[in-house]
């Protein structure tokens, strides 16, 4: 077979030419192809390259390279091999070679695309993937930032690991309807991506997904639209969303998770500011910074199936004004509800556990019972929350760590239970309207007094 389009630059030779005499293409001024070749290979001089111009930084390379705009494989090439029109796999951002390319034709005889085939094509605006391809490698089109979609044929049937990465001038992405998994960091950092079709049939997204995706599901505002849904429609056969799948994808303002899920995983939705609604019927764990930092969301109907809520798992969802607590869940880990700055109710009956700076700043909260069987207070557990003027402490609690209620500026009393064997230091530190502290034991039975409470006095009732 020949080459049906020549291109400027190059010199074509066969494989048969090549072996013969070989020492006749050891100038180093010149880029040659080999033709009768299924893979697509290009070599500078006698270093034949396994596909594309990577290794090589001399100047008549970059010359030659860089002045494609258009490459046309031969038909009967069967795969395009790995790194075919990238430069070396370790460096980052835009890439010297083929940095002027615009379009590839690929022939129907091609059914594999390597890894990083095409990394860093920053100029590619058109490629058209023929229906014969059934498999695509990792980076294969990671940072081409002119595309703008891409169609991918029905036989491809997972999505690879940073594939479409760096992307940023992707719109819209259609998964091929025979995918099951998308690989991790698949579409990561592609901040003009709008609209995502999953199929039915997909069970796997993973960690890092579409993290730092700003605009997926972005629908502007209209006086017949004024308040969007912007969202990404889940198949209800998935059942598992990797750790950061969305992080950061900061337009998202309501998901619906399938009953399918049980898990929404590390920091699934942290740094989405705009969403406001989450549905999750099917969950039995809420991974720790899942909602982290969601400002605009404001309630959470944790499913009754929960058995665990990790640490920061609210943090700085400064808009969540209530949250319910079910029975199956006895643990408040570490900063929790840190920051939630609206939270003015709490329901956590079957609690046994607060841990450290659980509620740390949640400003909105006026009064809070802790649960009958919780026997420990953690540091700093409700400091800084300045609105907090009523705490009722239950008959079994021993334990009240430092700075617990720090800087609770609306306290004027609090009466502590006869069980409580240990109170921290500075558990009441900057609790400047603090007046009295009862405490049901002898006098001097805990040291420490009045734990950081200047303006307050101690009354021991309890008899010595």
């Amino acid at each position: 077979m020949s080459y049906n389009t020549k291109l400027t630059g190059i010199k074509y030779v066969t494989k048969s030419e090549y072996q013969a005499n070989p020492e006749m293409y050891q100038t180093s001024d010149t880029l040659y192809l080999i033709e009768n070749e299924s893979d697509f290979k290009i070599f500078l001089g006698t270093k034949p390259l396994k596909s594309g111009g990577a290794a090589f930084r001399d100047d008549t390379s970059f010359t030659i390279m860089n002045n494609l705009t258009a490459v046309q494989i031969p038909s009967g090439t069967e795969t395009i091999g790995e790194y075919a029109f990238s430069s070396n796999k370790n460096n980052s951002g835009d890439h010297e070679f083929f940095k002027n390319l615009i379009s590839v034709d690929i022939p129907d005889s091609v059914t594999g695309i390597g890894q990083y085939a095409f990394y860093g094509c920053s100029g590619l605006t058109e490629l058209d993937i023929p229906n014969t391809v059934t498999s695509i490698g990792q980076y294969a089109f990671a940072s081409c930032k002119s595309l703008t979609e891409l169609d991918l044929p029905s036989g491809v049937t997972s999505l690879p690991t940073y594939m479409m990465a760096y992307c940023t001038g992707l719109t819209i992405f259609k998964v091929p309807e025979n995918v099951t998994s998308i690989g991790t960091y698949c579409f990561y950092g592609d901040t003009s991506l709008t609209e995502i079709t999953l199929p039915e049939g997909l069970t796997n997204i993973g960690q890092y997904a579409f993290s730092g995706c700003t605009k997926l599901g972005y629908i502007p505002k209209s006086f017949d639209n004024p308040d969007p849904v912007c969202t990404v429609n889940l198949p209800s056969t998935l059942t598992t969303l990797g750790t950061y799948a969305f992080q950061n994808c900061s337009s998202l303002t309501e998901m619906t998770i399938p009953a399918s899920v049980s898990n929404l995983n590390t920091s699934l939705f942290s740094g989405c500011t705009a969403l406001e609604k989450v549905v999750a019927p099917g969950l039995t764990s809420i991974g720790s910074s899942a909602f982290l930092g969601c400002s605009a969301l404001e309630t959470f109907s944790i499913p009754s199936t929960v058995n665990s809520i990790g640490g920061s798992a609210f943090k700085n969802c400064i808009s969540l004004e209530e949250i319910a607590i079910p029975s199956s869940v006895t643990k408040i880990d570490t900063s929790t509800f840190e920051g939630c700055s609206s939270l003015t109710s709490v329901s956590a009956d079957d609690i046994t556990s607060i841990g450290s700076s659980a509620f740390l700043n949640c400003t909105g909260l006026s009064s809070f019972t802790v649960p009958a069987g919780v026997t420990s207070i953690a540091a700093s557990a409700f400091s800084g929350c300045s609105g907090l003027t009523s705490v009722m402490l239950n008959s079994l609690l021993s334990t009240i760590g430092g700075s617990a209620f720090r800087y609770c500026t609306g306290l004027t009393a609090i009466t502590i239970p006869a069980s409580v064997t240990s109170i921290g230091s500075n558990a009441f530190g900057g609790c400047t309207n603090l007046q009295t502290i009862t405490i049901n034991k002898a006098q001097g039975s805990i040291s420490g007094a009045p734990w950081g409470a200047t303006n307050a006095t101690v009354t021991w009732t309890g008899e010595e």
